[in-house]
């Protein structure tokens, strides 16, 4: 919901009842709603409202302008322009100093303000990334259980790899018992050569299944390094990322600092203001005692004037 005009004047009041400077920042805490911009826009309007009825509020007594008319026009013509031109260049001046000092501080929000976003951008980045890392230690986690099952079938054929190396052996050795016998014992010999063969066959399809395991063992090997470089590079962003985010908080901290002296300097052209206005009525008021003692001299003067 936008703040409304009303809520930062009061809130404004507030300020300055406080006994501090009303800003943006201060009106801020207290309503607890709106951005600073728009808080700046209305209370440009309020501090304007506030020098137009410290302005209004002393104009020249009802008597003295028609003694003026009367007696003194023409001085007393004379005496207001001169003391309105001095004001009018005081405040004049001091209003091109205000808004300045206002526009440097609108420049100090809306840099704020984009500061603001920046941090919010990095930290939906830095959320993607430690997402993108958890990613890629499960993908790892799964790699090192397809590594470890490889391993493990590794070592079961070669189990059964010596298992028939020593069954070959063993028919060797009765090969060579079963030498010079009737030939039964050479149909015998026969046929344990057949399945010697049968072994031999069974050992190479065992060395090639042995050989493609390693091959993918190769594979799963250089898959583990590519994803340990990726996190090693998502680790080195992710430093980058909270370095940069110490940066703009860095920056923020001294935009803060900057428009807090600004709504001091802005404090202090007020203050400026309101001891010319005080100049103002007091040139005011020497001009109506210089005017009382003209009265009072033409009086005499009248009355000398009758008694000759």
């Amino acid at each position: 919901m936008a703040i409304t005009e009303q809520e930062v004047f009061e809130a404004a009041e507030q300020v300055r009842g406080e006994g501090r400077t009303p800003s943006a920042i201060s009106i801020r805490e207290i309503t607890q709603t709106g951005s600073l911009g728009t808080i700046q826009k209305h209370l440009r309007k309020w501090r304007h409202q506030e020098v137009l009825s410290a302005s209004s509020n002393n104009p020249p007594p009802e008597p003295v302008l028609n003694s003026i008319r009367q007696f003194g026009e023409q001085l007393w013509q004379l005496a207001l322009q001169s003391a309105e031109k001095a004001a009018n260049l005081k405040v004049r001046q001091a209003n091109e100093e205000l808004e300045v000092a206002r526009n440097d501080a609108e420049e100090a929000l809306d840099a704020m303000e984009k500061q603001q976003k920046n941090h919010d951008g990095l930290t939906r980045d830095l959320q993607a990334s430690q997402k993108a890392n958890e990613q890629l230690k499960n993908e790892l986690q799964l790699n090192q259980d397809i590594l470890h099952k490889a391993t493990e079938k590794c070592h079961q054929l070669e189990g059964q790899q010596s298992q028939h190396l020593e069954e070959i052996e063993s028919l060797h050795q009765d090969l060579d018992a079963a030498q010079g016998t009737s030939e039964e014992l050479s149909h015998s010999l026969q046929q344990e050569q057949d399945r010697t063969r049968q072994l031999i066959h069974d050992q190479k399809g065992l060395e090639l299944e042995l050989q493609r395991a390693l091959k993918q063992r190769d594979v799963q090997d250089e898959e583990l390094k590519s994803a340990q470089r990726s996190a090693r590079e998502e680790s080195l962003e992710r430093a980058r990322i909270e370095q940069r985010l110490d940066s703009t908080q860095g920056e923020l901290e001294a935009s803060a600092e900057k428009i807090t002296q600004q709504d001091q300097n802005i404090s202090e052209l007020m203050d400026q203001i309101r001891k010319l206005e005080l100049e103002l009525q007091s040139q005011k008021t020497k001009v109506e005692s210089e005017q009382e003692a003209r009265l009072r001299l033409e009086k005499i003067l009248q009355d000398l004037k009758v008694s000759t």
